[in-house]
């Protein structure tokens, strides 16, 4: 059908009906869906009617904010409509055969929808969308809150009399995204806080959310894939989460889980915090920390710095006061109940130091996940596990908050096939578990006795050996 039609069948209708007010607002309406875009991204959204009584045909101006628009698609170079980017829900409706869809931009801006029907066939049903509709952000549009809605509503029904609901406004969330960094802005009510969290939950490497230039947030922010992500405020807004909220430079409560990654865009102070972890007893683990702890940590754990590597085993050395963004090599000592690492107070940073480096080799800290499949670069790669320095093989994969150890290529430094090396730790035991310590000399226990098939720790050439 084409234009002239189309205005003709309204004024027709018009002609045959009353304009009649119902008696209640909330009866019949046309509403659209608040909903969340971030610069570039195409999102649908839901054009619904709400009728008590049976409609035949609607009309509606679609207000948009400015950076926001319909995804019409055209024919490069020419004016040739290929999609408008409003399109009829079957569910409600019977389609193009027995309703008509059209749309077209008014001089003020907004776009007019019609949907009609010749024979006037009524929608089905009394609640739910009849139209949907695709919308596009500008690659420059701000993060902010939006007014987003319908104005000029008309209304037809089964009897011919047309009706003008009200003009209708929700909103539209729209934020920042770009290396982990969520960026929002402007006041967020309930719905729009409920519109942002749907989002969120369809995002999995969210780090920080910056929300220093929002005014109100009823309600908390549900980042459901990274429970260390960081919240920023400039002050209180009403967010109602319980931990990792940096008001003004201060986090009241800080829990980082094991296994996500964390990082800051900046330092703050944290109040209270704590990195949960745990590690068996006499196991060895690394570590690398992004704020100091207390005294109960450091009399849980035994902390060690990579010192030198020698003969088949790597030697640490023992450091009283562990530092901030530095790689260790750390034991649960069992003296206490050790959960985990318990921050002091002060400064946490996401800085990480220079590695520690010694005669070619270099022990490096991370924040994030890193997943190593190259053959050149596992074979000169090394981490901890089972209380052995470990060379990589087939794949390694490093978990957040953890060190690993680079050095020469395990192939052309070592003749072992068993792809490990000791731990020696400075004025205590060595441990060098990787070698066949039944071929050796006279073997010992601890009280002087000679041993056939050893287990645990003992004494071969006046050297302490533990054998797993």
């Amino acid at each position: 059908m084409n234009k002239a039609k189309t205005i003709l069948s309204v004024a027709l209708l018009a002609l045959m009906g009353q304009a009649a007010q119902a008696a209640s607002d909330e009866k019949n309406y046309l509403s659209v869906d608040p909903f969340y875009i971030e610069p570039g991204e195409v999102v649908t959204v839901n054009l619904n009617l709400v009728n008590e009584e049976a409609v035949c045909a609607y009309q509606t101006d679609l207000v948009l904010p400015e950076g926001i628009k319909v995804n019409v698609k055209k024919i490069p170079g020419t004016s040739v409509v290929l999609e408008t980017g409003i399109s009829i829900v079957t569910d409600r409706s019977y389609g193009y055969e027995l309703h008509t869809i059209s749309s077209s931009e008014q001089k003020d801006g907004c776009m007019r929808i019609l949907c009609y029907s010749d024979q006037n066939v009524c929608y089905t049903g009394n609640n739910g969308a009849v139209a949907t509709i695709s919308l596009i952000a500008d690659t420059d549009i701000e993060a902010g809150v939006y007014e987003f809605g319908l104005k000029n509503s008309e209304v037809t029904f089964e009897s011919k009399e047309l009706y003008n609901p009200w003009a209708y406004t929700t909103s539209i969330a729209v934020g920042t995204y770009a290396e982990g960094i969520l960026t929002l802005a402007g006041e967020y009510t309930t719905e729009t806080v409920e519109v942002l969290n749907k989002a969120l939950a369809e995002k999995d490497d969210i780090m920080i959310v910056d929300m220093t230039s929002v005014r109100v947030f009823e309600g908390a922010v549900e980042v459901t894939n990274n429970p260390n992500t960081v919240i920023y405020t400039s002050e209180e807004i009403g967010i109602t989460n319980e931990n990792n909220v940096v008001v003004d430079g201060t986090c009241n409560s800080l829990i980082l889980t094991d296994g996500y990654p964390f990082t800051t865009t900046c330092d703050f102070t944290v109040v209270n915090g704590v990195y949960n972890r745990t590690l068996s007893i006499g196991k060895y683990g690394t570590v690398v920390l992004p704020f100091e702890i207390d005294e109960a940590t450091k009399a849980a754990y035994e902390f060690y710095t990579f010192k030198a590597q020698d003969e088949d085993y790597l030697q640490f050395e023992v450091v009283e006061n562990p530092t901030v963004g530095t790689p260790y090599l750390f034991i649960n000592k069992g003296e206490m109940a050790a959960g985990g690492f318990v921050a002091v107070g002060g400064q946490v940073s996401t800085k990480l130091n220079e590695p520690i480096v010694t005669d070619g080799w270099q022990m490096k800290a991370t924040y994030s996940p890193i997943s190593i499949t190259d053959a050149a670069v596992l074979d000169k790669t090394y981490y901890i596990s089972d209380n052995k320095v470990k060379n990589a093989t087939k794949s390694l994969s490093i978990n957040p908050m953890r060190a690993y150890i680079e050095g020469p290529a395990y192939s052309e430094l070592f003749t072992s096939s068993v792809n490990a090396l000791g731990i020696r730790l400075e004025g205590t035991t060595n441990i060098i578990s990787h070698k066949n310590i039944d071929e050796e000399g006279g073997m010992y226990d601890l009280f002087g006795r000679k041993i056939d098939s050893p287990k645990g720790v003992y004494i071969v050439d006046g050297k302490k050996y533990y054998k797993y």
